[in-house]
């Protein structure tokens, strides 16, 4: 068996977790997708905002990171340790990829790189014809609720801020971003997220 890869598109690319890390041989830049992608998934992980999925009207494709796994991790194990990654069971070695879910499935992308075979997360879309005010109202919705994970804001604008400092454009993302920015009445991404910051704790004093 070749090497394999795992192509990363979203956050993966900077937060891929210890498993990925571990095993990667090689990271390479400026892998651009075979298939198109918008936001156009509402996740639960956080608190109903709008992510990347995979589509087949819309979007566009776009530039990923490629990780080239060690010559000693299988594909099964890539296929593991990915979805291991995407529901939050980083090093639960008892969950395993064993065909598609309700809401991820693990494709494999065109080979390059000399990678024998090049696999990545195609989330699955629950957004019919995403439009820009349904993802501005999700995305601030999600602010309410503060989700965290791993010790950082995981709600709609947080990650909508995360894709574009990773130089992920959709052509959605500027009216979505505009959305935002007028419902919430500020000028950029960084003052909505100051805005929509989760309050202090109370102290309980002396």
């Amino acid at each position: 068996m070749g090497k394999i890869g795992i192509l990363a598109f979203g956050s993966v690319m900077n937060r891929p977790d210890i498993e990925i890390e571990s095993a990667t041989a090689e990271i390479v830049d400026g892998i651009v997708t075979d298939f198109s992608i918008e936001f156009a998934r509402s996740s639960d992980s956080r608190a109903k905002a709008p992510t990347l999925a995979v589509v087949t009207t819309g979007g566009a494709t776009v530039k990923g990171k490629l990780f080239i796994l060690k010559e000693v991790i299988s594909l099964e194990e890539a296929q593991n340790i990915l979805l291991r990654r995407e529901n939050d069971k980083v090093g639960n070695k008892n969950e395993k990829y064993t065909g598609p879910r309700t809401w991820m499935e693990i494709k494999e992308h065109s080979p390059s790189n000399g990678c024998e075979k090049i696999i990545y997360a195609s989330m699955i879309q629950n957004i019919t014809n995403p439009t820009a005010a349904e993802l501005a109202k999700l995305a601030i919705e999600s602010c309410k609720k503060h989700p965290m994970k791993n010790g950082s804001r995981a709600d709609g604008i947080q990650y909508l801020s995360d894709m574009k400092q990773l130089g992920i454009k959709t052509p959605l993302t500027d009216q979505y971003e505009a959305e935002i920015l007028k419902h919430l009445e500020v000028d950029s991404l960084e003052k909505a997220l100051e805005k929509t910051k989760a309050p202090e704790k109370l102290s309980s004093g002396a």
